[in-house]
């Protein structure tokens, strides 16, 4: 069914104000699971998502909604409790319903899954008669919407660290002067990371998993060197931008989202000037650029860009998605923001880069570090 421009405008207003809503409330509901306030907010606001829907006969989306919504009046009726997995798994529902409309309104491709199988997975959660019993069905649903992640473990827990960051210079084969500028780089990065309210042993952690994620690749190879020199100065120019706009606790207007955005060209422009690391200046311009060309400051697409900027890029989204923000009071679990990501792949991520970070994540859970 065709829907014009305006309609459409407004069914997504409408539709990111509830996800808005239903990502503070699922988040709050994990820490209190007896308010039955926050229960009802949650099965009105999916509600109204799906009545939107049947408006304007997008009967994609009415089955979608209806399935989690069945979800939500379960725990109403309390045949279950929502326990942090089952809220976690809402979530992960109301991402995907993101998605969709975005998909059915704007024609905007995402990685696919089966839509009608996971709406049926809420559905078949929503006749669980016991905590156990619900846990067991989401595991299920997680399997469909993820199954890459089917057998690793990952936990829903909010967390993530690595503890015991090694010295970056043991991963790299450099001369004493580039180890000389890295310790430069490094010292920078701590200082622009001292910033944010929410980025303490940031770097430290990109560069880590950064350097890992390139020991798997088998088909491009990546200069370790001028990737961590990339990572420790990708966001250098942010340290030149107003403290009030960094840790704003609410999102930037357009004038503030533009002045944002040039802090690329602040930390490419340093780097850049150095001899010798003309490699990692291109990663810095370009780690806010997307795959099909949707991303800043000049729109590139896939076959234009660095591969360290597609690395950079996938790092930094886990990162903040995986972490507190000052403009978002909740944080995705791992097996979210890596569900998210993948979701992304061939849109906004590397599909080569996030198949390979899939089995980092992996290998980080099996060794005890997420």
């Amino acid at each position: 069914m065709s829907i014009d421009p305006d309609t459409a405008k407004d069914l997504m207003a409408s539709f990111d104000e509830h996800y808005e809503e239903l990502q503070r409330a699922l988040n709050k509901l994990i820490h209190q699971p007896d308010d039955i306030e926050l229960i009802n907010l949650i099965f009105r606001s999916i509600h109204t998502i799906k009545g939107n829907a049947s408006m304007v006969q997008l009967m994609e989306l009415v089955e979608f909604s209806h399935g989690i919504e069945e979800t939500v009046a379960a725990i109403r009726n309390e045949n279950f409790p929502p326990t942090p997995q089952v809220c976690d798994l809402m979530l992960t529902g109301t991402d995907r319903l993101r998605d969709l409309h975005k998909f059915y309104l704007y024609d905007k491709p995402f990685e696919s899954f089966n839509e009608t199988e996971v709406a049926e997975g809420f559905k078949e959660i929503s006749t669980a008669t016991s905590a156990q019993d619900a846990e067991e069905r989401v595991t299920k649903l997680y399997r469909i919407l993820y199954p890459e992640a089917a057998g690793t473990g990952i936990s829903t827990d909010d967390t993530f660290s690595i503890e015991n960051v090694a010295d970056h210079a043991s991963y790299l084969e450099c001369d004493e002067a580039a180890l000389q500028d890295l310790a430069l780089f490094r010292e920078l990065s701590r200082q622009t990371d001292s910033q944010n309210d929410f980025w303490h042993g940031r770097t430290d952690k990109l560069v880590y998993m950064g350097v890992k994620l390139c020991q798997l690749s088998t088909e491009i190879e990546i200069n370790n060197t001028q990737l961590v020199a990339g990572i420790y100065m990708h966001d250098t120019g942010m340290a030149f931008l107003p403290y009030e706009l960094i840790n704003k606790q609410s999102k930037l207007n357009p004038m503030e989202f533009k002045k944002l955005k040039k802090h690329v060209d602040w930390g490419h422009a340093i780097v850049a000037r150095i001899p010798g690391w003309e490699e990692a200046a291109t990663m810095i311009l370009q780690h806010h650029e997307q795959e099909d060309g949707s991303g800043y400051p000049a729109g590139l697409t896939s076959e234009q860009l660095s591969e360290g900027a597609k690395i950079i890029s996938i790092l930094d989204a886990f990162y903040a998605m995986t972490n507190l923000r000052s403009d978002r009071s909740h944080r995705r679990s791992v097996l979210r923001a890596v569900s998210e990501i993948n979701a992304c792949s061939g849109t906004q991520f590397n599909k080569y880069w996030v198949e390979l970070f899939n089995q980092l994540i992996k290998s980080e859970v099996k060794n005890g570090n997420l």
